[in-house]
């Protein structure tokens, strides 16, 4: 491999035209000089320089090869300084691991904040549909970062925000005659819900076994909007995250006990962070509803 200070000393005895002035250039000793442009030229097989007086000139074979060796140099430079950028932050990506709903209640305006400061860093959303695909995204290195609503044993992180059940009954439903919607109201009901493992789910489920029955599930689906749409058109009762719906939703709180609330979390891959990840760490933090930690 060539030593690209070989590479320097030929370039700038170039450009100046004198041993004499290119060592003051690179402010180093003319000897030293002259021996790394010997050594390059024994190294390459090839002469670069031809005495002209006191001034050097290319050989034809020096001002071929000028060319590519400004070309290595400036790569060289350009190396340098992107990995410059990146140990401070200032280049790179961060991929985040996410549901949909994360994203319009904080995603969305983290990534924003986070790319008016970073500029050149590129932020990858990965949206995912269980806490199990999300741990194994961390655990994989597919993903810097992973938002999940559900505890991801053995990774470190810190609460984004509360997240309740709520009911959204059909228009006209009885249910909506009242502020609230208790658990035990919705023994016979159709309700249109999500999936297997998420956890709204899971958390209607083990909240109708306490109350003593089994809920009735009359359609499901993983798009939150879907299941709005199914309990507007009057198929079910809609039991959903309120962080999936919009504010203007009309989704009621749905009463239990214990409460039927979860946290957010914001995980960490748990390899060595980069110094992009870092700062997007510290910019969802800064936006968390909870206390800072």
């Amino acid at each position: 491999m060539i030593d690209t200070r070989r590479l320097r000393a030929f370039v700038e005895v170039a450009r100046a035209g004198t041993y004499l002035a290119a060592a003051a250039r690179l402010h180093v000793a003319q000897p030293a000089l002259w021996k790394q442009v010997r050594s390059l030229e024994a190294e390459l097989g090839v002469r670069l320089f031809e005495r002209t007086g006191r001034r050097v000139r290319l050989t034809a074979a020096g001002s071929d090869l000028l060319l590519h060796a400004e070309r290595v140099l400036d790569g060289t430079e350009r190396l340098r300084r992107h990995a410059d950028d990146l140990a401070a932050g200032r280049a790179g990506s961060v991929t985040v691991a996410c549901v949909p709903p994360h994203v319009e209640r904080i995603l969305a305006r983290v990534v924003g904040s986070f790319r008016a400061a970073h500029p050149d860093v590129r932020v990858r959303l990965r949206e995912h549909g269980t806490a199990t695909e999300l741990r194994e995204a961390l655990l994989s290195g597919a993903a810097d970062v992973a938002t999940a609503s559900a505890g991801l044993a053995g990774l470190s992180g810190f609460p984004l925000y509360d997240v309740n059940v709520v009911a959204l009954p059909p228009p006209g439903h009885r249910l909506r005659r009242s502020d609230t919607v208790t658990v035990e109201e919705l023994a016979g009901e159709p309700l249109v819900v999500s999936p297997r493992g998420y956890l709204s789910r899971e958390q209607l489920e083990q909240a109708c076994r306490a109350a003593g029955f089994e809920p009735t599930i009359e359609a499901e689906s993983a798009s939150p909007r879907a299941l709005a749409a199914l309990a507007e058109a009057g198929v079910g009762t809609a039991v959903v995250a309120d962080d999936a719906l919009g504010s203007e939703s009309g989704a009621l709180p749905l009463v239990a006990e214990p409460p039927l609330r979860t946290v957010v979390w914001l995980y960490r891959a748990p390899a060595e962070p980069t110094p992009a990840t870092e700062a997007f760490v510290a910019a969802a933090r800064a936006a968390a509803a909870y206390p800072k930690r």
